[in-house]
């Protein structure tokens, strides 16, 4: 028993250190960029700006592999198999969508809203990037309405949503300057109104890894107030590092200091 002992720290030792569970895609940063670029920082746009400064060195580009349907059946232990078919929310080949986030009506479980990061392939040799769109749906999700143009107008994705018992549907996003913003509709996302919910940066780095929950709760005494969290990636920020977070509790229109 003593040698399993002594043999499994040198097994993990060894995984630990192997150059196979080293990282491979950490960006390349130039001597211009040590102490402004936010290596974790998750966000294309983020990266795109980076490039062009000179602050980073870009990456190899990637060739772009078709998808291979594979089979739409759900197979889950005690009930029999069921068909649940991709319902593609648009059918424009030139847009790709990632990091999408759902909600569900509260009220009626027939209303969906959608919201992705969206980006359009076809906008020259470079990727053009809409950011978190808005895609609704009236019947489950059978069939969808929407836009990729973002959500009120371009921003830098990042989506996430809610919707209150109050037919205010919210998309939450990194806005263009690298802050925090969310849009809010009362229309079922046909219009969509822009909130600043966190300043952005007066230096270099982003608020990042947003994410939004709402209280539809109807015997709390904050149903309807809206949550924002986020990481503050911020240069010389006192919170830089840290998760903050904001609120409304006027459907959206006004932001609590995160």
């Amino acid at each position: 028993m003593k040698t399993a002992y002594i043999f499994l720290p040198f097994l993990l030792l060894c995984s630990i250190f192997s150059p196979a569970q080293r990282v491979s895609n950490i960006p390349e940063i130039t001597p211009a960029g040590k102490g402004i670029v936010v290596p974790y920082a998750d966000n294309i746009m983020y990266w795109k700006d980076m490039v062009r400064q000179g602050y980073v060195k870009p990456q190899k580009t990637m060739p772009w592999v078709p998808s291979i349907p594979g089979s739409s059946t759900i197979r889950v232990a005690g009930i029999p198999p069921q068909d649940s078919p991709d319902v593609p929310v648009t059918n424009d080949p030139g847009v790709t969508q990632s990091e999408n986030s759902v909600f569900i009506d509260p009220i009626d479980e027939d209303n969906v809203l959608n919201s992705n990061n969206s980006t359009d392939w076809y906008q020259g040799s470079a990727v053009y990037a809409y950011g978190a769109d808005s895609y609704t749906s009236s019947n489950q999700g059978l069939m969808w309405g929407g836009s990729y143009f973002g959500a009120g107008s371009m921003n830098n994705g990042d989506p996430t949503t809610a919707i209150g018992r109050n037919g205010r549907w919210y998309v939450g996003m990194i806005n263009t300057t690298y802050g925090q913003s969310v849009a809010w509709s009362t229309d079922r996302g046909t219009a969509w109104h822009r909130v600043e919910v966190a300043p952005s940066p007066t230096t270099y780095g982003l608020l990042d890894k947003n994410h939004m929950w709402i209280d539809n709760s109807q015997s709390s005494p904050y149903e309807g107030n809206v949550y924002v969290a986020w990481t503050n990636f911020i240069t010389g920020s006192p919170d830089t590092n840290q998760v903050q977070v904001s609120g409304s509790n006027d459907g959206g229109l006004h932001w609590f200091s995160p």
